[in-house]
């Protein structure tokens, strides 16, 4: 069975005045794919995400999710069609507990709308028990259910990045994109984070990660691509792109 594209780059090209941040760049992630982003710093791979993610629109090229072209599409417009970004630093709501940030991102909420919340009381009590079910579940997959109830601000910072995970979870996300999520967390932390990664994965969630931490990274992704002066310069195995000279050149030159 031919593999089911997912997100389709073409020929993206984005400046910021006379700085040619993205050039041409062109890649393919097919729908079940773990594939990771990596070069050197200033090399496009944020900007490539912020394209994609709908914070920037191209100059020029194109973007598709599963064939739909989507460039220039707002964040919220790409959240409803199942793309979901994360962010480097997680952006949380401090003030609330961690079971609460999850809940956020749920795509129905009956309880804001007054017609639900006061003429169709039972239904969402039904919902709201439904949920309240499967975000103790989807907590406890990623190992925080312990501290649901603690305040987004007051767990550690890999709690956070799982937090941000279990957003997207909530939002039914079926691409993810992933900036950096083991950054400030220490080793160990890292590779757990990657763990819980690769079991959704194996459950069917698409996930394209930048990470800096390559000797994690290169243990679990099935494809890396290489980005280095804006451009798209390699892209193979993790064994294929760590023998490659062109990716040694380029990380020693940025």
């Amino acid at each position: 069975m031919p593999a089911v594209e997912a997100l389709r780059v073409e020929k993206v090209r984005k400046t910021f005045g006379g700085v040619v941040a993205l050039d041409e760049v062109s890649l393919r992630i097919d729908e079940g794919e773990f594939v990771g982003l990596i070069g050197p710093n200033g090399s496009g791979k944020t900007t490539l995400f912020n394209v994609i993610s709908g914070i920037y629109k191209p100059d020029r090229g194109e973007v598709y999710l599963y064939g739909e072209r989507i460039t220039g599409l707002p964040p919220y417009e790409l959240y409803k069609r199942g793309l979901v970004r994360g962010f480097q630093i997680p952006r949380l709501w401090k003030g609330m507990t961690v079971v609460e940030n999850a809940a956020t991102a749920t795509r129905v909420l009956y309880g804001e709308s007054p017609v639900d919340a006061l003429l169709r009381r039972r239904r969402w009590i039904r919902w709201e028990s439904n949920l309240t079910k499967s975000l103790h579940k989807m907590l406890r997959k990623l190992d925080i259910l312990h501290v649901g109830l603690n305040k987004a601000d007051s767990v550690s910072g890999g709690q956070m990045k799982l937090t941000d995970i279990s957003r997207a979870l909530s939002g039914e996300a079926r691409i993810l994109l992933l900036d950096e999520p083991t950054a400030g967390v220490a080793p160990r932390l890292a590779r757990d984070i990657f763990d819980h990664l690769l079991r959704l994965n194996k459950e069917g969630l698409t996930i394209f990660v930048i990470e800096h931490r390559l000797e994690v990274l290169f243990d679990y992704v099935e494809r890396v691509i290489v980005m280095h002066e804006g451009r798209v310069l390699v892209e193979g195995t993790p064994d294929e792109v760590a023998k490659d000279p062109r990716v040694l050149d380029a990380y020693l030159g940025g």
